[in-house]
C-alpha cells in the first residue's frame, strides 16, 4: 500500500523476477494468452507489439513493487502512451480495462506462487495483494484519462476533416449550386452516391453553448450521415427519412433542404440555408423546410418590402399609441379567424360593433381595407414577422 513499505523478502523476490528474463518473457506470453481468450479484439494487434507492450507493463509493475511505491504521474506516462497506441489500433477502452484486470489476476496467480515458494507468509501475501490491486486501480484511472484524450483528439480531427470537406462542397459561393460535385468528394464524406440525402444547418438556441451541441452530435445522433460545426453552425448531411428523429431539436433550430442525389448536395444546402435564416427571423424552433415556410420565408428575407409596409401600416398606428395597438391586434386577430367578425370579437373579448369600429379606424389611418385580398396580404406580411404597432423597434 502507498506509504507502507513492501516486506523485504517480497521486494527481493520481485527483483529476482526482473533479472530472470526468460521467466519474465514466459509470464508475459502467458498474460497475452489470457487477454486474447477474454478480449478477441486484441487479435488484430501484431503479436510482437502485444509481447513488447505486456513485457513493459510487467516490468513497470515489478520495479515499483520492489520499491514498495505506487505509481506517480511521471511513472504513468509510459503506460498512458501504450494505452494511446492501443486506442489508435482500434481497441475500445472497455477492452483495455478488461485486459488489465484479467492480466492482473493472472500475474498475481503466478507471482503469489513465487512468493509462497520463497517463504513469504500469509500476512505479507495479503499486504502485497492489496498493493497490487491499488496499483491496478491507479493505472486504470490513468489509462482511462489517456484514452479519453485520444478519443477527443480523434473526434476533433474527424470533425475538422468533415468540416473542411463540407465547407468545400457546400459553402463555395463561386460554384453553381446545380453543378454535380466530383465523385471523390462524395466518397470522402462516406456517402453513398446512389442514395438521396438532405443537407441541414442548425444554430444553437439561446443559452445553449456551441460545445453542448457539438457533443450531442458527436454522441451519434446523426445516423447515416456526417456533421460538423462550421462558423458556429451545425452543418451536415443525413438520410432524409431519419432527419427528424436524428437532430437534437431541443438544442438548436434547424433549416433542412430537400432530398437530392448525393452529387447535388449544393442545391439542398441553398434551401437549408434559406430555411434556417427564415426560421431564425420568424422565431421558429425545430426543423424548418422551405416547403413548410413557403411565403413566410420570403417575408422573413425581404427587409426592403418589410420597411415599406412598416412605414405605410404601422407608423400611422403607432402615432395613436395604445389605441393604435388595439387596432392592429384586432386586424391581425380578424385575419387569424378567417375575417369572421363574431369569432374575432369573441377572441378579443369585445362587442362585434367595437371591432367594426376599429376596422373602420384602421382603414382611415392606413388606407387599407381588410376586404381587399391585396391589403390582407400586406397585413399578413407584417403579422407573420411578429411586427406590432407598439414596438418602435419592429421592422
Amino acid at each position: 500500500m502507498e506509504g507502507v513499505p513492501i516486506p523485504g523478502l517480497v521486494a527481493e523476490i520481485a527483483e529476482e523476477f526482473i533479472s530472470d528474463r526468460g521467466d519474465l518473457d514466459r509470464t508475459a506470453a502467458q498474460l497475452i494468452d489470457v487477454i486474447l481468450r477474454v478480449e478477441p479484439s486484441y487479435q488484430q494487434i501484431p503479436v510482437e507489439s502485444l509481447r513488447s507492450g505486456n513485457r513493459r507493463i510487467l516490468l513497470t509493475a515489478l520495479e515499483q513493487l520492489s520499491t514498495g511505491r505506487q505509481p506517480q504521474p511521471h511513472d504513468l506516462r509510459t503506460l498512458e502512451k501504450l494505452c494511446q497506441v492501443r486506442a489508435r489500433q482500434g481497441i475500445k477502452l472497455a477492452s483495455i480495462l478488461t485486459a488489465y484486470q484479467v492480466a492482473g489476476h493472472e500475474f498475481w496467480t503466478v507471482f503469489a506462487q513465487r512468493l509462497a515458494k520463497g517463504g513469504v507468509g500469509a500476512e505479507d501475501l495479503l499486504t502485497t495483494s492489496e498493493w497490487l490491486w491499488r496499483w491496478l486501480d491507479t493505472v486504470a484511472l490513468a489509462v482511462a484519462k489517456a484514452y479519453r484524450e485520444v478519443d477527443v483528439h480523434a473526434a476533433r480531427e474527424d470533425e475538422r476533416r468533415v468540416g473542411e470537406a463540407l465547407r468545400a462542397l457546400l459553402s463555395d459561393p463561386l460554384t453553381d449550386p446545380r453543378a454535380e460535385m466530383p465523385a471523390e468528394y462524395v466518397a470522402e464524406l462516406g456517402l453513398d452516391p446512389g442514395r438521396p440525402y438532405a443537407v441541414f444547418r442548425g444554430r444553437p438556441l439561446d443559452g445553449v453553448p456551441v460545445g453542448v451541441l457539438r457533443e450531442a452530435v458527436a454522441g451519434g445522433m446523426i445516423p447515416d450521415g456526417v456533421a460538423a460545426m462550421i462558423d458556429h453552425e451545425l452543418v451536415g448531411v443525413a438520410d432524409p427519412d431519419s432527419l427528424s428523429a436524428s437532430l437534437p431539436v431541443e438544442l438548436a433550430v434547424f433549416g433542412a433542404g430537400p432530398a437530392v442525389p448525393a452529387g447535388h448536395l449544393r442545391q439542398s444546402d441553398v434551401s437549408a440555408s434559406r430555411a434556417l435564416a427564415a426560421a431564425l427571423r420568424l422565431g421558429r424552433t425545430g426543423i424548418n423546410r422551405m416547403a413548410d415556410l413557403r411565403l413566410a420565408a420570403v417575408a422573413a428575407g425581404d427587409t426592403e418590402v418589410t420597411q415599406l409596409l412598416t412605414r405605410r401600416i404601422l407608423h400611422p398606428l403607432r402615432a395613436k399609441r395604445r389605441y393604435g395597438q388595439e387596432i392592429w391586434q384586432s386586424v391581425v386577430t380578424l385575419l387569424e379567424h378567417g375575417l369572421r367578425i363574431e369569432e374575432a370579437a369573441l377572441k378579443l373579448h369585445v362587442h362585434p360593433n367595437t371591432l367594426r369600429h376599429r376596422l373602420a379606424s384602421f382603414t382611415d389611418l392606413t388606407g387599407l381595407d381588410v376586404r381587399n385580398p391585396a391589403d390582407c396580404a400586406e397585413i399578413w406580411w407584417l403579422a407573420v414577422l411578429g411586427a406590432t404597432a407598439q414596438d418602435p423597434a419592429a421592422p
